[in-house]
């Protein structure tokens, strides 16, 4: 019954996911992230992904984050970087199960990283790599609409680097 549920609300998930990479810029991009992950982590613990449920914990912070620091113009300072990566691979030591459990700790550091950009349109091409990522880890742990949301997300992403 799990299962079920998880993946419905997958589905909002879904809808949210689609919408983010049609943002024009990073502040509302942000905002669709904060939404998404919020639905991620209920999907991610009905479903006992918790290396996932952590992941999208720490990137809803990691958002907000980013979110306060790009609505006043300034770059995230590398301690504040350091410390949600740190934090990530202290809940990866904590919930490991196997190789596939390493899929949300990498795809979390890279788009830490990556999100420092004020190149939207670099950003959105490095988030088809982490949306290939996803949807091997999703499959894993049979979160398919989150797969399925992952595949459309690359379309999402493609359709927009297109209009530009």
């Amino acid at each position: 019954m799990n299962i079920i549920i998880a993946n419905l609300i997958g589905i909002f998930a879904l809808i949210i996911s689609l919408l983010i990479f049609q943002a024009s810029n990073f502040k509302k991009m942000i905002i669709r992230q904060i939404i998404y992950s919020l639905l991620m982590i209920i999907e991610y613990l009905l479903l006992g992904a918790y290396i996932a449920l952590f992941a999208s914990f720490i990137a809803l912070i990691r958002s907000i984050i980013f979110y306060h620091y790009k609505r006043n113009d300034r770059v995230v300072p590398n301690y504040i970087l350091f410390v949600l990566i740190a934090i990530m691979l202290y809940i990866q030591t904590k919930t490991y199960v196997d190789i596939f459990s390493l899929i949300p700790l990498v795809i979390f550091i890279l788009i830490t990283i990556k999100m420092q950009t004020k190149k939207i349109l670099r950003f959105k091409k490095y988030c088809i790599l982490f949306s290939i990522l996803w949807i091997i880890y999703n499959l894993h742990v049979k979160a398919y609409v989150a797969a399925v949301s992952s595949f459309l997300d690359i379309m999402s992403i493609i359709y927009s680097l297109s209009k530009h």
